[in-house]
């Protein structure tokens, strides 16, 4: 959940006329780029629901992430080198709406997805409120902390972004097991054989029958000696 805050699209939305604006884009075209996000967000939002239980919850996390910090990196090299060319603020646009596109598609939804998936119902309002703690305490601080870092580190400051992104992408492909179509159980287990932390096996019905079943003749034979012993036989 940290990662779905901390990923730079907050500091996107809050300041998307600046960055527009420092992009080269004409302060009277910035309203119409921005009224294009919000399609571009209902589209990815849309083909994320089309494909998430045909391609699965992990590569769609993966590959967004994964393509945020690419084009981070891009949208980096385009504002330090908008003077160079006049097409390439249109190129910033370009990648601030790949960026979007990108969230959208993956990693804007399926957190609160996994968070239902990782814990059963008695635990899953506990995960929520931790959850939803952790995603506006990241949002706070990336709406509070970007516009010292945008003017600390000027054109670079999507860099902490791209790493973020990265970061991310290689902890969910190490970490997080594909969770579409298993059980509770299944994924504790996937998790517990990715972490290499194999629980001990609970008794089923089956085994505790057959345990039952197995202790039943040392009963008799003990109850048939005390038997013995009360008549004087032994």
């Amino acid at each position: 959940m940290a990662s779905y805050q901390l990923c730079g699209l907050n500091a996107i939305w809050f300041y998307t006329n600046s960055i527009f604006g420092k992009a080269g884009v004409p302060p009277e075209k910035i309203p119409y780029i921005t009224l294009s996000t919000g399609g571009i967000e209902t589209l990815a939002a849309i083909f994320s629901g089309l494909v998430i239980e045909r391609l699965g919850r992990r590569p769609l996390l993966m590959g967004g992430f994964g393509l945020m910090a690419l084009f981070f990196g891009i949208l980096t090299v385009t504002l330090t080198l908008q003077d160079h060319a006049p097409w390439i603020p249109y190129l910033s646009i370009v990648c601030i709406l790949a960026i979007i596109a990108s969230f959208c598609s993956g990693p804007g939804g399926i957190p609160f997805i996994l968070t239902g998936e990782f814990f059963q119902q008695p635990q899953r309002p506990a995960a929520f409120i931790i959850a939803g703690t952790v995603n506006w305490l990241s949002n706070f601080a990336v709406g509070l902390l970007f516009p010292f870092i945008q003017k600390s580190l000027d054109t670079y400051c999507f860099l902490v972004f791209a790493a973020i992104c990265l970061t991310g992408a290689i902890y969910f492909y190490f970490v997080l097991p594909e969770t579409k179509n298993r059980t509770h159980a299944e994924i504790s287990q996937a998790f517990a054989k990715r972490n290499k932390a194999y629980p001990p096996e609970e008794n089923t019905d089956s085994s505790v029958s057959d345990n039952k079943v197995a202790r039943r003749p040392e009963q008799d034979s003990a109850s048939t000696l005390d038997n013995y012993v009360k008549n004087g036989i032994v």
